[in-house]
C-alpha cells in the first residue's frame, strides 16, 4: 500500500484514542540522520476511502535527514501481537515528505526546523484495517512498540532509548520511555457518535450526536435490502459541532415479501460507523442497534376469493349437463 503525505493538519490526539507509549521526545540525537519517536495514540475508527474498520496510530517524528544524507530511507516499524501472531508494519521515506509501505497514510503534517537545526518535525496519523492485522472487536492487540531506522540502522526505540548512528542496535542510550498499556481491547470504531431513533408516518427519524469533543463531518446512508423503498429525504451529509446534534429522515415502506431489516448507517471523517437496523411489525417500524433484536414481519395481504365458481354451483353445472345429455335423441 503506497500513500504520500497529506496537507492537513494532523489534530491533537481525540478523546478516544488511547495513549499507548509515552516517549518525550527529549533525545537531541535526532540531529543525525534518522527519526527521533514522540508519543504513540492508538483510537479504532472506520476509514471511509477505504470502506474498512481499522487502527489508527498518532505519533510524532523528530529528525529527517541531515545535510550529508548519510542514508537512502528512513523508516519507521510499528510491532505488535495480535492472535494471529507477531505483526510488523513499515512506512518508508526517502525526502521526509511522501510514504510508501503497509500503513494507508491519513496525515503527514511536516515542518522544517529552524536553524541551526536541519531536521523536520513530521506529525503522522496512519491506518491499518483490522483485517490487515487479522483482528475483529472481541480481539486484543499486545504488546506494542515503534523502531525508527536509517536503512537497517536503529536510532530510536519506545518504550526504549536512543542509539548511536551505526551501532547496528548495539549502542544504546537509556532515555525516559515507557508503555502506558500492555494491551488494547478492541471493541469497534465507537465513541464518535450516538443515534437514536423517531418514528414517523413515513419512517424513522435518526438522530446524531456528536459526542468525540472535536467537529465532524457525518454521512448518513440507506441500505435497503430486496422488498424495502426507502431514502433519506433531504441532504444525506453535513457538519456537526461538538456536542450537537442533527436529524436524518428516512423514508421506509417494507412490501410484504421483506424478509430482512433495512439499515441506515452513519460515518464520520473522523472515523465514526454506527448502524441502525429497522424492522416492521405488522404496520409498525421498529428499530434496534443490534440487527437481531429487530424482527421483519410485515401484514400480508387478505387472501383473495378465487375468481372460478365455487363447489356447489360446479357440482350444479355438471348435474345439469348430465340432464341434458339424457335427453338427447
Amino acid at each position: 500500500m503506497a500513500s504520500t503525505a497529506g496537507a492537513h493538519a494532523a489534530p491533537d490526539p481525540l478523546d478516544n484514542a488511547v495513549h499507548v507509549l509515552a516517549d518525550e521526545g527529549e533525545d537531541t540525537f535526532y540531529w543525525y540522520d534518522g527519526y527521533d519517536l514522540y508519543n504513540l495514540f492508538v483510537r479504532e475508527a472506520y476509514a471511509q476511502t477505504l470502506e474498512e474498520p481499522g487502527l489508527v496510530f498518532r505519533f510524532t517524528l523528530y529528525g529527517g535527514f541531515a545535510p550529508t544524507e548519510l542514508s537512502d530511507q528512513l523508516a519507521v516499524d510499528i510491532e505488535a501481537t495480535t492472535t494471529d501472531g507477531a505483526q510488523e508494519l513499515t512506512i518508508t521515506t526517502t525526502d521526509d515528505q511522501t510514504w510508501e509501505g503497509d500503513m494507508e497514510v491519513l496525515v503527514a503534517n511536516v515542518t522544517e526546523d529552524d536553524p541551526p537545526f536541519t531536521g523536520v518535525t513530521s506529525r503522522m496519523q496512519t491506518f491499518v484495517s483490522y483485517d490487515q492485522l487479522g483482528v475483529a472487536p472481541g480481539a486484543s492487540v499486545e504488546d506494542i512498540k515503534m523502531e525508527s531506522r536509517a536503512d537497517d540502522d536503529v536510532r530510536d526505540v519506545a518504550p526504549g532509548g536512543i542509539f548511536l548512528p551505526n551501532s547496528q542496535g548495539q549502542g544504546e542510550i537509556p532515555q525516559e520511555s515507557e508503555r502506558m498499556v500492555d494491551s488494547l481491547e478492541l471493541a469497534g470504531p465507537h465513541g464518535y457518535v450516538e443515534l437514536s431513533t423517531t418514528p414517523t408516518e413515513t419512517g424513522v427519524d435518526v438522530t446524531v450526536e456528536n459526542t468525540l469533543g472535536n467537529g465532524q463531518h457525518v454521512t448518513a446512508d440507506v441500505s435497503a435490502p430486496e422488498a424495502w423503498n426507502a431514502s433519506i429525504n433531504g441532504s444525506a451529509q453535513t457538519s456537526l459541532p461538538d456536542g450537537e446534534t442533527t436529524t436524518f429522515t428516512v423514508e421506509a415502506d417494507p412490501s410484504p415479501d421483506a424478509v430482512d431489516p433495512l439499515a441506515v448507517e452513519v460515518v464520520s471523517d473522523l472515523g465514526a460507523h454506527e448502524t441502525v437496523y429497522v424492522g416492521v411489525n405488522g404496520t409498525e417500524l421498529t428499530t434496534d442497534l443490534e440487527p437481531n433484536n429487530v424482527e421483519v414481519e410485515p401484514n400480508q395481504p387478505e387472501p383473495n376469493e378465487s375468481p372460478g365458481l365455487g363447489l356447489a354451483a360446479l357440482a350444479s353445472l355438471l348435474a345439469s349437463l348430465a340432464l341434458l345429455t339424457r335427453r338427447k335423441p
